[in-house]
């Protein structure tokens, strides 16, 4: 399961100097640039680890321990997170030649654009013979799906790299810059997604930062409620958040029984979806505040800290298969039957990746059904054709309670699109 990587001798630069406070940094500056007043709001509000950023932390030292290692699998209690933590790594070191400068988890100094800026990327090639400069971003996550096109945290970082190279004397044509996702994929992208830019396109990206950066600094920077405030540390004291509140909890939505279908306005109900992703935000940071509390053994009133439901599991599958296995029992009675394996997973053999049209005539896609999601996703509309609209017309009435609406409306804002 070893990663591939390229037989060289790589350099490897440190990092600049992390400044002691730089809340305009790279991770959030699709929230800053969007939410200027954010940075004054979240001054002395403590940043609350969820479990969820927990097991990101823990999958970006699993990569920056292999990327810096010898390409050897790490070790890891967790054979899943070690999967798509591959599927990062093998991305970083396709970029790899016997010339190229690796940055791992590397600290890049913006200051000469704007005092404080500064980046910490996952992992950086520079490719001296070729001119072009790769600039990886891993996103652990599964819920939120971000996209590489316009991306202005990796526009960050490959500002910062051009930057630290240029001061190196290094000349830079071309840059590709990638997000890699592993647990949420696109259909036509899949894990990976990039960009490629030209390196000049940076000089007007180093002015938008510029300006956007000033406006954080002053003194009635505005506050923007949207998407982008997911992860913002003020989003329990923002006062636009109390806004939505209000506006949901006067809406027909906060009624003691829920309104029938076709009377709430248009507007109303466009509202009320934009604030979904917000108040999801605001309940989850509630829920990984009071966790954290408790863990320090301060369970809120009424609240206490339980385990987990617990699962049984064979200590030593081998040993279970041997002694059982003496007692008579036959190989179908020991063992679950053998399935093939998914396309996507059969998509990564070997002989398979340059062959993929192979398997085109055994698949058939298959929705899981329908979700809701903003206009400017690139998914074609759904259109019921007349099978599904007698079903509808012959189907029994249902009442609201009985409908399950899925709304997906997390798609990251960019401020430069």
């Amino acid at each position: 399961m070893a990663a591939k990587k390229a037989n060289t001798q790589l350099t490897v630069l440190p990092s600049a100097p992390r400044p002691e406070h730089s809340p305009i940094g790279a991770s959030s500056m699709h929230r800053w640039a969007e939410c200027p007043g954010s940075i004054r709001l979240s001054v002395g509000v403590p940043n609350i680890e969820s479990a969820y950023a927990a097991e990101g932390t823990k999958a970006h030292e699993l990569a920056a321990t292999w990327l810096k290692g010898t390409g050897k699998t790490p070790e890891c209690d967790d054979e899943e997170m070690l999967e798509h933590v591959k599927t990062y790594v093998d991305h970083v070191y396709s970029h790899l030649t016997a010339d190229a400068i690796l940055f791992v988890e590397h600290g890049f100094d913006l200051s000469a654009i704007y005092p404080g800026a500064y980046g910490t990327n996952d992992a950086a090639v520079y490719i001296p013979s070729e001119k072009t400069l790769y600039v990886d971003d891993l996103k652990y996550g599964a819920g939120k799906f971000v996209k590489a096109q316009n991306n202005p945290q990796l526009k960050y970082y490959a500002l910062g790299a051009l930057l630290e190279l240029q001061k190196e004397g290094r000349e830079i044509d071309t840059i590709v810059m990638s997000i890699v996702q592993p647990r949420c994929m696109s259909r036509s992208e899949g894990a990976v997604r990039s960009h490629t830019i030209d390196a000049m396109d940076l000089l007007e990206f180093a002015g938008d930062l510029v300006v956007y950066a000033k406006r954080t600094a002053e003194p009635d920077a505005p506050l923007k409620a949207g998407d982008h405030c997911q992860f913002c540390p003020a989003i329990q004291v923002c006062p636009e958040i109390g806004k939505i509140k209000q506006t949901v909890a006067k809406s027909e939505f906060a009624a003691a029984t829920a309104p029938v279908q076709g009377t709430v306005p248009q507007d109303t109900l466009v509202q009320a979806l934009q604030a979904v992703p917000l108040l999801k935000a605001l309940i989850e940071r509630i829920d990984a505040y009071a966790y954290a509390e408790a863990r320090e053994g301060r369970a809120p009133e009424g609240y206490k800290l339980v385990e987990k439901r617990a699962t049984r599991k064979w200590r030593d599958e081998h040993t279970v298969a041997m002694e059982l296995g003496k007692l008579g029992l036959t190989q179908d009675e020991l063992f679950a039957p053998r399935e093939v394996k998914s396309p996507a997973q059969l998509e990564k053999i070997e002989r398979i990746k340059g062959n993929k049209e192979v398997l085109a005539p055994f698949i058939i896609k298959e929705s899981s059904g329908l979700v809701l999601v903003p206009n400017d996703d690139k998914r074609p509309a759904w259109r019921a054709d007349a099978k599904d609209e007698f079903k509808a017309l012959e189907a029994p009435k249902a009442t609201v309670l009985d409908t399950d609406i899925v709304v997906a409306v997390e798609v990251v804002v960019d401020p430069f699109s």
